[in-house]
């Protein structure tokens, strides 16, 4: 079952990819996205369809910072329900809070977290995949959409803590720099906002209780329609916990509120086990992270939840039937070629 997104996620999109001399039209085709989208925006499109277009489109313009210039013009009245979830909570941790819960809403194929790091609060980003890689476009998409939809929420003169990529720097940082002044780094162990445990209390001016309290009776129906399930949660999780070497069995099935012998018969019925479902997460990362040239191996062993790097090395001889270092070798002739 394909993941879906609401069709808003492509706002813009006709007038960038003009601006740049690219043909929009054909590559809207060539993704198999129909045209009606760019006019209707809710109707609900693959989530994987519109990661190969925005890769293709910034291969074809040849720039790096196509996702970037595509969140340029966003507000939060492009998020749909989310705008509706979040536009009346009292706090910036309120409004991070509804975003999590509501965003199946919007994009059922992205992950949010508000998770402790040494003292701060990531607001992390990530994506699950059904066969295509996020890339660059879409991760950089999204995290610039979040980082806007913060200062609306708040205002212009605030400033986040670094913005992480996990990916690594492109070779011209002008629009990030534009977006997010000198606070972004890279090759982090994750895509997100960094956030001071004080930014998450600050008051929102337009907060309205008794209109959040109807919005949450509007939106929690349609929540509960949303079809995920047991093997779908489990691999949000997954991806959510691997980095941080907290994706075990146990560890899942107690976020789920089962014990692990019940996890394990929810999954049977989707055809799934825990085992097969953390490698579908590692192979789908493990493309990612390996064809990144400028991330280093034993990083990326770390990214996919291995304490040494020998074992990740056997793990994807196993998975993919070469080295790590073969498959970069031979991802870099065939982008060499092309």
């Amino acid at each position: 079952m394909p993941f879906l997104i609401r069709s808003a996620c492509l706002t813009g999109y006709i007038e960038l990819a003009r601006s740049l001399a690219i043909d929009p039209l054909r590559l809207l085709r060539e993704a198999q996205i129909d045209q009606s989208c760019l006019v209707d925006p809710e109707i609900k499109v693959s989530a994987d369809a519109v990661h190969r277009l925005l890769e293709e489109s910034a291969s074809i313009a040849g720039i790096e910072d196509f996702g970037l210039r595509l969140a340029e013009t966003r507000r939060i009245s492009n998020l749909g329900p989310i705008a509706l979830a979040t536009r009346d909570a009292t706090t910036l941790r309120g409004a991070l809070e509804a975003s999590v819960r509501y965003m199946p809403l919007h994009n059922e194929a992205m992950v949010l977290s508000l998770e402790a790091v040494g003292g701060k609060t990531i607001f992390k980003i990530d994506y699950i995949t059904d066969h295509a890689t996020p890339g660059r476009q879409g991760i950089e998409l999204c995290v610039a959409v979040a980082h806007r939809f913060m200062r609306q929420l708040l205002d212009d003169d605030w400033r986040s803590l670094p913005v992480w990529f996990a990916h690594s720097p492109p070779a011209d940082m002008t629009t990030h720099l534009r977006m997010f002044g000198p606070w972004v780094e890279f090759g982090q162990a994750c895509n997100g906002i960094l956030l001071e445990e004080s930014d998450l209390e600050l008051p929102l001016a337009g907060a309205d209780v008794a209109m959040a309290r109807h919005v949450k009776q509007y939106l929690e129906p349609l929540l509960a329609q949303v079809n995920i399930t047991v093997s779908e949660k489990t691999r949000r999780l997954v991806y959510d916990l691997l980095v941080l070497h907290r994706a075990s069995v146990d560890h899942v099935a107690s976020c789920l509120g089962v014990n692990r012998r019940t996890l394990s018969r929810q999954l049977a019925r989707d055809g799934e086990t825990f085992s097969s479902i953390v490698d579908q997460v590692r192979n789908d990362l493990a493309r990612r992270y390996v064809g990144d040239q400028k991330l280093p191996l034993n990083d990326v062993a770390h990214l996919l939840g291995f304490s040494e790097a020998s074992a990740f090395s056997r793990w994807f001889r196993a998975e993919f039937n070469c080295t790590p270092m073969s498959w970069r070798a031979l991802t870099t002739d065939q982008v060499a070629r092309s």
